[in-house]
């Protein structure tokens, strides 16, 4: 069985929701931090965005 299949079979809609979630919420803040350090250390916005 697939691992995607896997945790389908095994794990609830609302835990593997609250995963993805968690994941997505995890990786925008830290994008946000390093948008935030950059412009903090003299990056403008086309560095920044590079």
């Amino acid at each position: 069985m697939y691992p995607l299949a896997r945790i389908c079979a095994t794990a609830p809609p609302s835990a593997v929701a609250a995963g993805l979630i968690a994941v997505t919420v995890g990786v925008a803040s830290a994008a946000a931090l390093v948008f935030t350090a950059a412009r903090a250390a003299g990056a403008d916005a086309r560095e920044v965005s590079s």
